[in-house]
């Protein structure tokens, strides 16, 4: 199986990209991986002709291509980063690349809360019908305390949590074969013929 995991952050030294690489090390014995992060990506400016930057447009052929994507979130101000949000915001208006993808979602917090009401509101949106990403129900990963998490290494070092995101893992990858099968088998993978028109104001 393939998966793309994506670091929900343009910051390399933040936490949630330490969480990103390490899943995306971790388990490279099991599944192929394509690492991505918000780096240097360009806010969403709704171009006219929907054309996609560059640097957007190869994550976007990854996940084209993936059986699934992991989405690691970290938590501002009770929500996920603008990055964040405004990479989902070029899916929407232009490939729909999320559309019926199973996704995962995990992340961190430097306190105790482990980015959870960012990962409550990341599911809204990816719930929405322009996005229509599927996240994997009744799966939750904080990581509280994620500055004191990993070594110099980039390992995770509470095992309990790392026994935790095994676990999840493992259940993802059934899930994502269980949608991707059914997905295909009723043919529901078809993009939605009325796209919303972001020229209308609110």
């Amino acid at each position: 199986m393939k998966f793309v995991v994506l670091a929900g952050t343009n910051n390399i030294k933040a936490t949630n990209h330490t969480i990103a690489q390490f899943i995306t090390k971790k388990y490279a014995g099991r599944a192929d991986f394509a690492f991505h992060d918000l780096v240097g990506f360009p806010g969403f400016n709704r171009p006219e002709e929907r054309k996609l930057p560059a640097a957007i447009q190869v994550v976007l052929d990854d996940i084209a291509t993936a059986d699934g994507v992991i989405i690691v979130t970290p938590e501002y101000n009770h929500s996920i980063p603008s990055s964040l949000k405004s990479f989902i915001e070029w899916i929407s208006y232009t490939t729909q690349s999320l559309y019926d993808k199973p996704v995962m979602i995990v992340g961190g917090s430097l306190g105790n809360l482990g980015s959870s009401r960012g990962q409550q509101h990341l599911r809204l949106i990816l719930d929405a019908p322009e996005v229509k990403g599927r996240v994997m129900p009744s799966s939750e990963f904080f990581l509280s305390q994620s500055g004191k998490a990993f070594n110099e290494e980039g390992n995770l070092i509470f095992e309990d949590k790392v026994k935790e995101l095994d676990y999840l893992f493992g259940e993802f990858m059934v899930y994502a074969d269980i949608l991707n099968r059914t997905v295909a088998t009723a043919k529901s993978a078809e993009k939605r013929t009325e796209i919303y028109d972001y020229k209308m104001e609110a």
